[in-house]
């Protein structure tokens, strides 16, 4: 089925049957997760040819509104140094004006200083000079959170939202600098490290990540 209700026109293929066996059809989650995503990428580029710079600096500026973990986000995490001492941290630095960058690794450093401006907003990361941030380690817990509600509410829409409004910002506050809060909660879950989290949408208008 051909959908054309997202920025990017997509279509969705659903497929049933028995194998060569005659036991039922089913694709590993992570052949559909990735192995699947990665033959067409090949195919792509075998068709098309590889992404012209152009491409790829119109890809990476749109990363930056997204809300969601993303391939900056990967990035961040590749560059991360662990800070002696601490255990909730890691630095990270983006300097867009470092001699010697070309033009993508300008606008990549540009757009990786974005985000982290961004996450910055929301709690995540804090200023540590000019070029470099502070970013908490449940980084990508507290972006995969958010993203699996954004997804409810893709899948959802026709029954009723679970987000008032997608472009409501993500926050993630430390729970011992909110005396109360109030709102709906929207998700809970555990993370790796057997710490639980919440996702609430409150009533002054934002998204809590709480810990």
């Amino acid at each position: 089925m051909a959908h054309f209700n997202t920025e990017h026109p997509h279509i969705h293929v659903a497929l049933r049957g028995r194998d060569a066996k005659g036991e039922e059809f089913s694709l590993d989650r992570d052949c559909v997760k990735s192995g699947l995503r990665a033959v067409a990428q090949h195919f792509a580029t075998v068709q098309l040819g590889y992404r012209t710079e152009q491409d790829a600096t119109v890809a990476l500026k749109r990363l930056v509104p997204m809300q969601g973990f993303t391939p900056l986000d990967g990035s961040i995490l590749t560059r991360a140094q662990t800070l002696a001492g601490v255990s909730n941290e890691f630095s990270v630095t983006a300097d867009p004006t470092r001699p010697g960058l070309g033009r993508f690794a300008m606008v990549r450093e540009q757009s990786m200083a974005s985000w982290l401006k961004t996450l910055q907003t929301m709690g995540l990361a804090r200023a540590d000079g000019a070029h470099r941030w502070q970013v908490r380690c449940d980084l990508e817990t507290a972006l995969r959170a958010m993203q699996r509600v954004a997804d409810k509410q893709k899948t959802l829409a026709a029954h009723g939202a679970l987000l008032s409004d997608q472009r409501l910002q993500l926050s993630a506050p430390s729970w011992r600098d909110i005396n109360s809060v109030e709102g709906r909660v929207l998700s809970h879950g555990e993370e790796d490290g057997g710490s639980r989290f919440l996702l609430l949408e409150a009533t002054e208008g934002r998204v809590y990540y709480l810990r």
